[in-house]
């Protein structure tokens, strides 16, 4: 049987997920979409979760560390990803190289 791999993003308030939106697009968002959409992909198993706060603010609590973190941090703590809920990187996004070495160690 194989493991069930669950990675979780928890983001900032934005208002669209891509990184298109607005006068300045964000590339680290766009990034963090090519990845998704290669790990979907390459892992069918694994599932992707993104929490936005503004949109999604029940998730956050749901995930007593992520939660703590953000009280004592409030948005200077976010982006923070989590794989199984267990935090693997904090204010910031993995690349899809490290999102593949992370999810190859739990497979």
């Amino acid at each position: 049987m194989k493991k069930k791999i669950i990675i979780s993003i928890y983001e900032p308030p934005m208002c669209c997920s891509t990184g298109i939106c607005g006068p300045s697009p964000d590339t680290k968002l766009m990034d963090l979409q090519d990845a998704i959409k290669r790990l979907e992909k390459e892992f069918p198993d694994v599932q992707i979760n993104r929490y936005s706060m503004n949109f999604n603010p029940k998730d956050f609590m749901q995930n007593q560390e992520v939660f703590a973190k953000v009280q004592a941090e409030k948005t200077n703590a976010l982006p923070i990803i989590t794989i199984n809920n267990e935090i693997v990187k904090e204010k910031d996004y993995l690349s899809y190289d490290e999102f593949v070495e992370e999810v190859s160690k739990r497979l």
